[in-house]
């Protein structure tokens, strides 16, 4: 296929001017005044570190306990009971929360979950915020689903 010399010609203008308004269209873009960013500052914790001795109480029969320091949250509790006392636990964690599955070898049934409470407060889906109190009893309860 043949193309005419005059279609020719007009290609390659069209070309030339493409490549032109594209390389002047970089240009600007990349001469653009750059927009300053200010960093957040971050919150500094100002909680003082003090030892503190936890006990996890399994439905009202067992119970462990371990020693760590009062940035450490309830999760870091339960670690600490894995790694040192073969406690054996499982947590799905979600968006809205983390959810125990499995504590002390005991999977719960269908229709049952396992909850975490301090005095009878619930703080299962808040257990990696709640910072640990010295001599503080956190009771794990398997209980049905309502």
């Amino acid at each position: 296929m043949k193309i005419s010399p005059q279609l020719q010609k007009r290609l390659i203008v069209s070309y030339i001017l493409l490549l032109l308004l594209g390389f002047f269209y970089v240009r600007s873009v990349i001469s653009e005044d750059v927009v300053d960013v200010d960093d957040k500052k971050e919150k500094v914790d100002t909680r003082e570190v003090h030892p503190a001795k936890v006990f996890i109480r399994i439905n009202a029969d067992k119970v462990y306990s371990t020693r760590l320091e009062t940035i450490d949250t309830v999760l870091d509790a339960l670690e600490e009971l894995r790694r040192r006392q073969n406690f054996i636990y499982e947590k799905t964690a979600y968006t809205y929360g983390t959810e125990l599955n499995i504590i002390d070898n005991q999977k719960a049934p269908v229709g049952y979950r396992w909850n975490v409470y301090d005095n009878d407060k619930l703080i299962t889906f808040d257990i990696h915020n709640i910072y640990l109190e010295d001599e503080k009893t956190y009771d794990i309860r398997l209980e049905k689903v309502e």
